[in-house]
């Protein structure tokens, strides 16, 4: 921890009983210790709080912890504001932090926690700094939570509003309901290149704004990934305590053996009339810790398998929906379904909006709020 966190200082009479230095506070949240740190808030001055390097949330954003622990003590500040004693001292809190220095960092978990909580005020000069470096991730956070205040903050800026992101262009000619965002280069492939077919959005100018941001604010991704939690070892791959040692091909091999996904021969569709869907397990291919070559292996359907053209498109009534660009065969794969991979303990804390969890185990879970690709739209026909 930074120095200056970390500095003894005497408290008041009263609060010397419970406290002789700021790190108590520190220490408190990370503990989890929710009774103590109120306490302790409840009984300091103000004043020993809100003072430049003595604020808690300045503290916490110079300190030397985690990602993952910082965004932690953030969650049980928030928390704690539930608490109408408590909740007045917060708010004074963090809006005499410099919360720039959040942004600095490019923590999409911290930025998002920050912009969620209400209370928190974007200023003009902090959303100036965002436009002039071009922070994508930020501006879609605030777009997604805080669209009328970005709204009012785009039309008092003066920074240019032409930038070399052209995401970010689209983003805020939406916001002042510049109907020539229709014309971007953005919707020819929402997937930038990364998926084996593009990945188009039909848009039209009749699509209301917030429909228009939710998808904007989203961020496609092909891989899950794991941004702000540690992780059990197995969580990473559903093969990681089933692997084969087979050398190229797989002929007759525990991945083979355990596997019950009835294929059509010679074809990498799916028998769909011979699948058993009361089975708890239909389907189990060779992965990224079995020996085989991926290229000669023939337990490798989905992998192997060329996705087809799919379009996003807005169905009107019920939001963003994905249809098909080609005639698809039966039993044909569709896609992987991606998101950030978090444990269950974390789907309290995150279940906001109507969240959908895919659970992968007892312990780990897929949240595809902000991370994932078309199949976040194909699992209920709508981003939001």
């Amino acid at each position: 921890m930074k120095t200056h966190v970390g500095v003894k200082r005497k408290f008041d009479d009263v609060a010397a009983q419970a406290a002789n230095s700021f790190l108590s506070l520190i220490r408190a949240i990370k503990q989890g210790n929710k009774e103590q740190f109120a306490r302790l808030i409840a009984i300091v001055p103000p004043v020993n709080l809100f003072q430049e390097e003595k604020n808690i949330f300045t503290a916490i954003a110079h300190s030397d912890f985690s990602v993952n622990q910082r965004l932690q003590l953030l969650r049980h500040l928030f928390q704690l504001a539930n608490n109408p004693k408590v909740k007045d001292s917060i708010d004074l809190c963090i809006n005499t932090c410099d919360l720039q220095q959040y942004f600095e960092d490019d923590r999409l978990p911290i930025i998002n926690e920050l912009v969620r909580y209400q209370s928190c005020c974007i200023t003009q000069d902090l959303f100036d700094y965002l436009l002039e470096t071009e922070n994508l991730k930020a501006i879609q956070v605030l777009v997604k939570h805080r669209l009328d205040d970005v709204v009012e903050l785009v039309e008092e800026t003066t920074v240019p509003l032409i930038t070399k992101n052209d995401k970010i262009n689209v983003i805020l000619k939406v916001c002042l309901e510049d109907l020539s965002f229709v014309d971007s280069k953005v919707f020819n492939d929402i997937s930038n290149g990364h998926e084996t077919n593009p990945v188009p959005v039909i848009v039209s100018e009749s699509i209301q704004k917030s429909d228009m941001i939710s998808i904007l604010s989203f961020h496609y991704s092909t891989k899950c990934i794991n941004y702000n939690t540690n992780l059990p070892a197995d969580s990473h791959s559903t093969t990681t305590q089933r692997s084969c040692n087979c050398y190229n091909i797989c002929t007759s091999c525990f991945c083979c053996d355990y596997s019950k996904l009835p294929q059509v021969p010679g074809k990498n569709l799916i028998d769909i009339d011979s699948v058993d869907y009361k089975s708890k397990e239909i389907l189990f291919e060779c992965g990224e810790f079995c020996s085989c070559d991926p290229k000669f292996c023939g337990n490798r359907l989905t992998q192997n398998s060329r996705l087809p053209f799919v379009e996003i498109y807005h169905t009107g009534q019920f939001g963003w929906g994905v249809r098909a660009g080609q005639d698809i065969e039966k039993g044909q794969f569709l896609g992987f379904y991606r998101g950030e991979r978090i444990r269950l303990s974390q789907t309290d804390e995150r279940k906001i909006d109507d969240v959908y969890f895919f659970e992968i185990s007892d312990s780990v879970y897929l949240d595809s709020d902000y991370y994932g690709n078309y199949s976040n739209v194909l699992k209920n026909d709508n981003l939001d």
